[in-house]
């Protein structure tokens, strides 16, 4: 999940083409990325953070059998930025009140190229307000994807040799089929 962090920093901060599509929207790009821990539940505990900001959370999901199915990744995107403004109908900047939904589409657009060696295509799973007392506007958006970082190997648990060798047997064998 290293490289899928290191691959989100560098596309919500410093792609050129990232920032020059928030500015096209007349929007302030993306200013900091970090893993998510409950900073803006907490804003006591942590820093405030320039705005907007991206958190991220992961959840990997391990098949029973997962020779057979492959692992899958969540990886939720919770989008922080500052909502000083009324969105009411009866708000007179009603437009710059709901920048909000700007700023969902570009970061949604510039997080959905992201793959790495361990995580296939993201696949939107669900989106939504998180509705926690906050003076911010905090927006989830939930991916998964394919994950192949963690794999188990029955054949770990056994010690192997190659090459030639001889097996020495104590007792018999015994042979239970009935011919």
């Amino acid at each position: 999940m290293k490289a899928f962090y290191l691959k989100l920093i560098d596309q919500l901060t410093k792609s050129a083409e990232v920032k020059a599509s928030f500015i096209d929207k007349k929007l302030d790009p993306i200013k900091a990325v970090d893993l998510y821990k409950g900073q803006y539940l907490n804003p006591k505990i942590f820093e405030m953070y320039p705005q907007p900001c991206v958190f991220m959370d992961w959840t990997i999901l391990y098949d029973s059998d997962n020779s057979k199915n492959p692992s899958k990744v969540q990886i939720g995107i919770h989008l922080s930025i500052e909502q000083l403004r009324d969105t009411s109908s009866l708000s007179k900047q009603l437009s710059k009140s709901l920048l909000l939904f700007d700023y969902i589409d570009e970061t949604h657009k510039a997080v959905k190229k992201i793959t790495t060696p361990i995580t296939g295509k993201l696949r939107l799973v669900d989106e939504g307000v998180v509705d926690e007392a906050s003076s911010l506007s905090i927006y989830k958006i939930t991916y998964q994807a394919e994950y192949s970082g963690r794999k188990e190997d029955a054949m770990e648990d056994y010690d192997c040799t190659d090459g030639e060798g001889e097996i020495e047997m104590q007792g018999e064998l015994i042979d239970h089929f009935e011919l």
